[in-house]
């Protein structure tokens, strides 16, 4: 099994795929062809100046020691290694090896302390490997106690070899690995919700590979591409899309940070950065990519680099745009789910810069449009959910249900047109917010905008519009207002409110946390609603904004709490009510 040229037009990913069926089998192949081949570059910040550098012989024998180390700890195709580390080469290691001889959980170290230990219990971490806070770069903030009993390893990433307690460990009865099935659950994944009981996501090793060979594929990766990662690593775009997928074509990822692009040097100075590392693409989420379409080029020399490669959320025009006229590269957007093994479609990375889209879908993955809803099939396509509940199957017949809007254009591309959660419905007409999202960012005082949906007594909803302007701007509100308006040909898609905010709330992962900004909405509009009733305070924390807590001031009376019931209920809304009793305690009731 010799490495594979994923950048041949002749290329078959399912017999690439037969041929590497795991990730060791992968690892190997790429040792075998180009041992000496720089794996993975991992900086302590972007002005390091003697990062470490794992060849592929130095990547694959980490990986083997540390996989017979799981195995002979006990490690089984039913119990898991708890991930719980910055973006560093050990996250990689550790993550391949738990693959090929248990289950990978990578956990993201931005959850509290409660979410993450319930997600231990539900994942059945038998290991859990964190960092020093100094060597992590985050707040001393880890799991509580949990539910069954989990080793937890330090890693002391400043040491270079993971520390002591790392070293003994390794050293510890290494046991050869074990041959399981491909077709085994090898990774899980946090999906899906943000708040209540977890939901993670069952890959297979054999999804793992796929979603690897696939991404190189689609995004016409090279061996001799270095990826400069600024995604995290507990979510499948920078593990999958970028890392796995840089290995199966045997190129180089480069890590510039242990926080990635969350460092705020690793934007400010990453023109010098790409120069110095010779970087040929960067991986970014679109909210990172903003912000370096912000900083002046100076005199960084870009001759090595092709491209940018974003996903995660969809791209804003005028970014994709602005990047393309400085720097004459193309920006290339990757479509992926974590059910798709973090890919769906992608645009390759070919010098050809195409006009805005989600890409083509690699073969042999298959995408129909039903109801509007864009449906995928393919090998890369997830085993199912593991809840409190138990496991469910995330698909029908194969086809995951991606939720997204979308069309296949005459070029090929896959284009969408939103969520269709995410959709505005006022008054039956269906309002794509994206598109209102595209005309506030057209205005040059305009830094972020969302558009979402806030609840109306007429019309059921009625698009809102909440934008970040940019630092210095003394921009009036309604002038942003009669912009958007200017800019929209459909009247009922124009923002009936516009809210100024100092930054837009973000998922773990980059995206836009359009759920927070209906919250706001809906307790904007309720506080209206109930003007002049004695109320003291609105709340919504409910994920899909359509319930309220309502605190009322003390003494308020029986009829003023009903009549606000029936202001709110004419909004498709239901309450709560709080109400201070007589020693100061609370109590929650139906209005």
């Amino acid at each position: 099994m010799g490495a594979h040229d994923m950048t041949s037009p002749q290329v078959d990913v399912a017999q690439a795929l037969a041929a590497d069926p795991t990730l060791m089998s992968l690892l190997r192949s790429q040792a075998a062809a180009r041992p000496s081949h720089p794996a993975i570059v991992a900086m302590t910040g972007p002005n390091d100046p003697d990062p470490r550098v794992f060849s592929y012989a130095d990547l694959l024998g980490r990986v083997e020691a540390t996989a017979a180390a799981f195995a002979g700890f006990g490690l089984d195709r039913d119990s898991s290694v708890a991930i719980h580390l910055p973006v560093c080469p050990e996250s990689v290691v550790a993550f391949i090896a738990a693959a090929s001889v248990g289950i990978a959980f990578p956990l993201n170290p931005l959850l509290s302390a409660d979410a993450l230990t319930s997600q231990l219990d539900l994942g059945a971490a038998a290991i859990l490997l964190s960092a020093t806070s100094q060597a992590a770069g985050e707040g001393p903030k880890g799991p509580g106690a949990t539910c069954r009993p989990v080793r937890q390893l330090i890693l002391d990433l400043g040491a270079g070899d993971g520390g002591s307690d790392w070293r003994d460990f390794l050293a510890a009865s290494p046991t050869p690995s074990p041959e399981f099935g491909t077709g085994r659950t090898a990774a899980l994944f946090h999906t899906g919700g943000t708040t209540g009981s977890p939901k993670l996501a069952e890959l297979s090793e054999a999804n793992l590979v796929a979603g690897a060979l696939l991404a190189a594929h689609a995004l016409a990766y090279r061996a001799d591409d270095r990826i400069l990662n600024g995604l995290p690593l507990f979510h499948v775009g920078g593990l999958i899309d970028i890392v796995l997928a840089s290995f199966a074509v045997g190129g180089t990822v480069i890590l510039p940070s242990p926080l990635g692009a969350r460092d705020p040097n690793v934007v400010s100075g990453i023109w010098d950065l790409v120069d110095r590392t010779r970087t040929t693409l960067i991986g970014m989420v679109p909210t990172s990519l903003g912000l370096v379409a912000e900083r002046p080029l100076g005199d960084a020399n870009l001759d090595a680099l092709r491209g940018f490669v974003t996903g995660a959320s969809p791209l804003p025009g005028h970014i994709a745009l602005k990047l393309q006229a400085m720097t004459g590269r193309p920006v290339c957007q990757v479509y992926g789910m974590t059910e798709l093994s973090g890919i769906c479609s992608a645009q390759p990375v070919d010098g050809e810069i195409r006009t805005l889209a989600v890409g083509f879908i690699p073969s042999p993955m298959e995408v129909r449009i039903v109801d509007g809803e864009a449906q995928f099939r393919g090998p890369n396509v997830f085993q199912g959910y593991r809840t409190t509940a138990g496991t469910s199957r995330g698909s029908v017949e194969g086809w995951v249900h991606s939720g997204d809007l979308g069309d296949i254009g005459v070029d090929g591309q896959l284009r969408l047109s939103g969520r269709s959660k995410d959709m505005i419905i006022r008054g039956g007409h269906n309002i794509d917010p994206a598109m209102i999202d595209d005309a506030a960012l057209a205005h040059p005082d305009v830094l972020q905008a969302a558009a979402v949906a806030m609840p109306d007594s007429y019309a059921g909803e009625v698009p809102v519009l909440f934008v970040v302007l940019r630092p210095g701007s003394s921009c009036l509100v309604e002038d942003i207002q009669e912009f958007v308006a200017a800019r929209l040909g459909e009247p009922p898609a124009r923002p009936k409110q516009l809210f100024v905010i100092e930054s837009l709330p973000l998922t773990p992962v980059g995206k836009v946390a359009r759920y927070k900004l209906r919250q706001e909405a809906t307790a904007y509009k309720v506080r209206e609603a109930l003007d002049h009733l004695p109320f003291e305070d609105v709340r919504c924390d409910d994920v899909a904004a359509r319930t309220v807590m309502v605190v009322w001031r003390v003494g308020a009376d029986a009829e003023s709490r009903r009549e606000g019931g029936r202001r709110i209920e004419s909004l498709g809304l239901s309450a709560l009510t709080e109400r201070d009793q007589k020693f100061g305690a609370k109590r929650s009731e139906s209005i």
